[in-house]
Formats: structure tokens, sequence, C-alpha cells
């Protein structure tokens, strides 16, 4: 099973504040959705509270110490190893999909990063993505998206896979 991650990043590896995103990027959004439907997400509690419900076609983890205010529909785990070992053996890729104590926690078991780069930077941010060791990462797909109508600031899309 692969492991991957995926996130949007501005310049200064910033992901939210407040919990909330800081930008409303629509191709960033069905990227999110390509890359995880049909697939299992993991996420900690303080994402599971910004999106409010579980989000469709996906098997929802969510991990936290606590196990009291669920929503339902998430599956609750205390530990990442413990949704390791819950997964069938078929599953193919594992998606953890934040926020930043997960991403930090979860890094060093990650295969493939799926980033969006947005190309922005923003200093109201509170939450940040872990900085990469680039020894570590392997750049294998790009692609550049410029600022048009519908997007206020240029991104691309990345993934990365962790050297072997």
């Amino acid at each position: 099973m692969v492991i991957s991650m995926i996130v949007a990043t501005g310049r200064n590896n910033e992901i939210g504040r407040n919990n909330e995103l800081l930008w409303h990027l629509p191709d960033d959004f069905r990227w999110f959705v390509k890359q995880t439907k049909l697939k299992t997400i993991v996420m900690g509690r303080n994402t599971m509270d910004s999106l409010g419900k579980p989000l469709k076609n996906r098997r929802n983890i969510v991990l936290s110490s606590r196990n009291t205010d669920i929503i339902e529909g998430f599956e609750h785990f205390t530990n990442l190893e413990s949704v390791f070992s819950a997964l069938p053996e078929h599953e193919e890729e594992l998606m953890i999909i934040g926020g930043a104590q997960l991403y930090s926690y979860a890094l060093k078991f990650a295969d493939r990063l799926y980033i969006t780069r947005v190309n922005a930077a923003f200093d109201d941010a509170d939450t940040f993505f872990p900085v990469l060791d680039s020894a570590q990462w392997e750049l294998t797909f790009k692609e550049v998206h410029e600022i048009d109508e519908t997007h206020q600031y240029g991104f691309e899309f990345q993934i990365l896979e962790r050297r072997k």
C-alpha cells in the first residue's frame, strides 16, 4: 500500500488560518476530489470539524485521542498505526488529508506527496505544512496553472515520490 499525503501550500508552507483554507481555487478542489475519490482518507479532528460531514465516495477516518464528538459517518481511531492495521490487504493507496499535526507526524510514513503549490505568501496563516528534506523527495509530476477569471493565484500541481 502506498501512503500518500495531499495538501495545498503557500510559498512559505502555509496551509490555513482559523481552521480554514487561505484561498479558493476550483481546479485545486477538483484535483483533490480526483486524487482521493474511492480511497480511504485520514484526517485529524480539526479537519473533520472543518468539513462538517464525511466526504462522499471515500472511507473517512478521523484520528483523535478523544472519542467524543465524532461526527456520524467518520470512523474513529486513536493512532495511525491502528489505521494501517485495519486496512484491507488490497488497499492500494491511503490518503492523509490534514491537518498540520497529522502531516507532521505522518510524514515519516509517506511514500508520495500530492502538493498544490500556491504562488502567494499569506502572512496571516497560523497553520503550516512541515518543511521537506529535498534529498528525500523526487518530483515526478508538475502541472502549472496561471491566474485566470476563477483563480486569484497561480499554482502548480506536484507529485513527489520518496527516494528509495
